[in-house]
């Protein structure tokens, strides 16, 4: 080759260079305006309500959003809990914020997988994904935040098994998969050296031995699994799943057990059908004679009101319309007495319409106090008061035995004493008495999660709905209105999710209702009643506490309140002799 065509080393590496900045896609600094692309994206796909000006810098007001201090400004906190966000989150969204160390998205509607590239997120340390429906497994790329602190994925509907690769994650102190649709076994060699906090519970299908890592936990990490050994009952041993032969004696002995068995089981369901008869024959005779006294004088019903007495007249219907159960019903609640319950004097019963008479007792209900035209200024004292009286009646309720309950707590069947020192809880039972065609929507915010049948409602989603009553008691807000921003007809998120992501989110003074939120010497028991009012929602029945642990707390709680308010007052007054 001619010595004019050689070309130095360095000559060559430098037009390969240009060669390849040639075809290689142009990528721009990741700097302030590339956040602002990524969030306006993502407002796009699931936030279009979010009210975010474009024209503006998100460090200049945008809702949920936070930048570090300029200069060099990023944005590394996007805090949207319960936006009402719904969608799938597209790749080149999330994961273009390569500042982001903080996402919560809690209590959305969020659907579809976990963005694949979230683990550009290199800086991430607090992921909050709870309550949404994000669905698929966990994503690979999540493993490579090496700085990641906490991991929030619970109740969604995740998918695919618990990886080994979350020791990759040696920072990890929080990691909560509950409530999610995760199977197989948890990986043996699990080991996160900084965990504290891990829960698992309610992913039925995943099964198989406790790590020994996670050994130490409580068992309510593992609730609504197969899992075993640990703090758990121990695994079965291989040895008891032997196979033995049977000898013939012992095939001879089973066969004469069981015909014995069937012998036993024909004759129970003789007799029981020889007890219908003779119940079905005494039943015919009791509506012969009620059919006698139909054409009898009306029966006078006489109605407490607050300036006179009126006076209803109705036929009594006959008693095979009603039927046994119903007048079982009829006959217990007129046997309850209690305090806190108004008395039961009289109903009326038809196809048409179904009354029941109770004492007047009270000044209004709760809800009218609290959120009527002309709403009260209840201190913390007289609410924590209000509580108890109403957890009283409930527990009373409930002493009538495990299948005994009110069925419809809410504040307006919470009825006040006139001088803001007790509460009635009225309409017990209703709902078990008349039934209902269709269960009311979702919206209000009173009823547990899962109560499909308002006739068939247990202890524990009463304790849910008087949680409920609770957190209404301390917000001031009303559980069909839990949000400004939540929408018409309540389609934001309800009271019960509110408070806890507020909690979460460590806003807990955001909480209280602005009449009592000051209010000085209470603030250990406005928080020990916030704490109550939380563990009776919880989404999962047998984590909340009975109404007799309820009512015995209130009452330490109402106690206590008001030692500090006499307390105080003798102090005052001793300074002013002074």
């Amino acid at each position: 080759m001619a010595p004019g065509l050689r070309f130095p080393p360095a000559f060559a590496l430098v037009q390969l260079a240009f060669a390849l900045l040639a075809v290689l896609p142009r990528h721009v600094a990741p700097d302030l305006a590339g956040d602002r692309d990524a969030l306006l994206a993502l407002r796009t796909a699931v936030g279009k309500h979010l009210k975010w000006d474009p024209s503006v810098s998100p460090c200049q007001g945008w809702q949920g959003v936070s930048c570090s201090p300029a200069p060099g400004q990023r944005v590394v906190e996007v805090r949207l809990v319960a936006k009402s966000l719904s969608g799938q989150i597209p790749v080149g969204t999330v994961g273009n914020l390569t500042a982001l160390q903080t996402l919560s998205l809690r209590f959305n509607a969020i659907s579809g997988p976990i963005p694949a590239d979230i683990g550009s997120c290199a800086e991430l340390r607090w992921l909050y994904l709870k309550g949404n429906r994000f669905d698929a497994g966990i994503p690979e790329s999540l493993f490579l935040l090496a700085l990641l602190k906490k991991a929030d994925l619970s109740e969604n509907r995740l998918t695919g098994g618990v990886s080994s690769e979350f020791n990759r994650l040696g920072n990890l102190a929080t990691l909560n998969l509950e409530g999610n649709d995760l199977n197989g076994a948890l990986p043996s060699g699990l080991d996160l050296p900084k965990l504290t906090q891990f829960n698992v519970s309610y992913n039925g299908q995943i099964d198989g031995p406790v790590p020994a890592s996670l050994a130490g936990l409580p068992p309510s990490a593992f609730l609504g699994t197969a899992l075993c050994g640990g703090p758990l009952a121990a695994c079965p041993s291989s040895e008891g799943k032997k196979r033995r032969k049977l000898t013939f004696g012992a095939i001879i002995g089973i066969i004469i057990a069981a015909l014995v068995a069937l012998i036993i089981v024909l004759t129970i369901c003789v007799l029981v059908c020889f007890s219908r008869r003779r119940r079905a024959t005494a039943g015919r005779s009791t509506e012969a004679a009620a059919d006698v006294h139909e054409g009898m004088e009306p029966i006078t019903v006489t109605v407490a009101m607050t300036d006179r007495n009126a006076v209803k007249r109705s036929h009594s219907p006959p008693a095979r319309r009603r039927g046994p159960t119903t007048w079982r019903r009829l006959v217990a609640l007129g046997a309850l007495r209690h305090d806190n319950l108004p008395g039961l004097r009289a109903y009326f019963y038809s196809r048409e319409e179904k009354l029941l008479v109770f004492d007047f007792v009270g000044a209004g209900s709760l809800s009218s106090l609290l959120h009527g035209g002309g709403a009260e200024r209840l201190d913390f004292t007289t609410r924590a008061r209000i509580a108890l009286a109403a957890a009283r009646g409930v527990a009373f309720i409930h002493g009538g035995g495990p299948k005994a309950s009110h069925g419809s707590i809410k504040a307006s069947n919470v009825v006040v004493s006139g001088a803001r020192d007790g509460a009635y809880v009225a309409d017990y039972g209703l709902a078990q008495l008349v039934g209902t065609a269709e269960l009311p929507k979702r919206g209000t915010g009173y009823r547990a999660p899962e109560v499909t049948d308002a006739r068939a409602v247990s202890q524990k989603a009463d304790v849910y709905s008087f949680g409920v009553v609770v957190l209404e008691l301390l917000t001031g807000r009303a559980p069909t209105h839990a949000l400004p921003d939540g929408g018409a007809g309540g389609s934001g998120v309800d009271l019960a999710r509110w408070v806890r992501s507020v909690v979460q989110e460590e806003w807990t003074s955001e909480v209280f209702d602005s009449v009592i939120g000051n209010e000085p010497r209470v603030e250990e028991e406005m928080m020990r009643l916030l704490q109550l009012g939380m563990e009776c929602t919880e989404q999962h029945p047998d984590r909340r506490p009975t109404m007799a642990e309820v009512e015995a707390r209130i009452e330490r709680i109402v106690e206590d309140a008001s030692r500090r308010a006499d307390f105080s007052s003798t102090d005052g007054s001793r300074s002013v002799s002074a």
